[in-house]
């Protein structure tokens, strides 16, 4: 059942905002993770970086990145970053909407315009067990969980005697 203060248009309007917000924050903390996981990877290896320094070919340097990230655990940062965009999205889209069923389609509306799983190389090697473990859990369930959260924060009921701080 919808809250008293939900509206068929507040609801898409607000999904429609969240799988846009969606993307973009895909792309800034996949960025963000992967650039930092990236480069913390390639400072701890003083002679990894002379020999990235001395290939002159961007092939060769691209190889070089690969074979050093190979070791990465990529199903888990695949899963941070998914937990963190669609958790944090689910969130906010139940607490604006005032409503948390529908957050669960974020994950799904997203998956053809920008989901991490599709889009970025070395999630691209996942397993397929691992990518629906992913989107079962950082995605599915913590977009759920979280809409619910925030749905429940905005449309609690106040307890008799309790005074509401309105400035």
């Amino acid at each position: 059942m919808l809250a008293s203060r939900t509206t068929p248009t507040r609801v898409v309007t607000v999904f429609v905002i969240a799988v846009a917000v969606a993307c973009i924050l895909t792309e800034i903390v996949w960025g963000a993770t992967g650039g930092a996981v990236m480069g913390l990877t390639i400072a701890r290896d003083p002679a990894f970086q002379q020999k990235l320094v001395a290939a002159e070919d961007p092939e060769a340097r691209q190889a070089l990145v690969d074979v050093a990230l190979s070791d990465v655990n990529w199903f888990a940062l695949t899963a941070f970053v998914s937990a963190a965009v669609y958790g944090l999205v689910g969130f906010l889209t139940g607490f604006f909407a005032r409503f948390w069923l529908h957050v669960g389609l974020i994950p799904l509306a997203s998956f053809f315009t920008n989901n991490p799983l599709i889009r970025f190389q070395y999630a691209e090697s996942l397993s397929s067990g691992e990518q629906a473990i992913i989107i079962l859990g950082p995605q599915l369930a913590v977009c759920c969980g979280l809409g619910y959260l925030g749905f429940k924060l905005v449309t609690r009921k106040k307890t008799p005697g309790q005074e509401t701080n309105r400035s």
